[in-house]
């Protein structure tokens, strides 16, 4: 075979070979590419599991958290219309004296782990509190918060037979703080009314009691402890229109 074509038949072989090379090496690097691809849609698959699960964890925790909370007002209602089933403070609801009302009260309310206790009469005003304040300026604030439905609702078509009281969680007004004379502070507090029978079952008046949230409570204490999740109580923001409806809604977050 002459030099010249073996000289070409060389150069084909040589062409063949690198355009196969270079072929299968992309071939191989769309294949990696594509390999690539697949694991971070892989990986950001479980991203998105990973924190959807969190999420439900968290919310799962927020909940009981919450309930923990909500049976601390259960309580406390459950406190309160013991204390006005009691003779002693039906009487001195009725006799309306102010002095005999605060002794009683001041007594009370530290067995029954409650910062205040107000009495009232029929009509909803104020006639004795378990610490020396002003009765007016108690009212004057009832009267202009939330609680003011809520205690004229207890106080109409109520029986002794088939009492009914009401509770309530709620965000506390400065004002109505100072009235109270407590810490002015963001307050969340769980406030619970019950109705005041006399011995012929006449409603009388009611008994109204703030449990009031700490900085720190013991049983948030004892759930972190227990689900290694920290607990904080948090008052959401809404709009006006649902404001108007839902005056102040307590989220809480892990």
């Amino acid at each position: 075979m002459p030099k010249f074509a073996s000289s070409i038949a060389t150069r084909l072989v040589v062409s063949v070979l690198a355009t196969g090379t270079l072929a299968f090496a992309m071939i191989g690097g769309l294949a990696m590419l594509r390999l690539d691809l697949g694991l971070q849609e892989q990986a950001d698959a479980l991203g998105h599991l990973s924190a959807r699960q969190l999420s439900d964890r968290l919310d799962g925790e927020a909940q009981l958290a919450r309930a923990r909370i909500d049976a601390i007002g259960t309580e406390t209602a459950m406190r309160l219309r013991q204390l006005a089933q009691r003779a002693d403070i039906a009487k001195a609801v009725a006799s309306r004296n102010d002095i005999t009302i605060r002794e009683l009260l001041a007594a009370v309310a530290k067995t029954a782990d409650m910062q205040r206790l107000i009495a009232f009469d029929k009509d909803g005003i104020p006639i004795g509190v378990s610490d020396t304040l002003d009765l007016l300026a108690i009212n004057t604030e009832i009267k202009k918060s939330d609680l003011a439905p809520d205690l004229r609702s207890i106080l109409k078509n109520n029986s002794r037979s088939h009492p009914r009281g009401h509770q309530s969680t709620h965000v506390i007004s400065d004002h109505l703080l100072e009235a109270l004379h407590l810490p002015v502070r963001l307050t969340v507090a769980h406030e619970a009314f019950e109705p005041a029978f006399d011995d012929f079952g006449d409603l009388i008046g009611a008994l109204g009691g703030f449990r009031i949230l700490g900085r720190t409570e013991r049983t948030l204490e004892n759930f972190t402890s227990l689900s290694n999740a920290g607990v904080a109580i948090m008052q959401v923001t809404m709009p006006p229109a649902v404001r108007a409806w839902m005056p102040h809604r307590i989220g809480f977050a892990t």
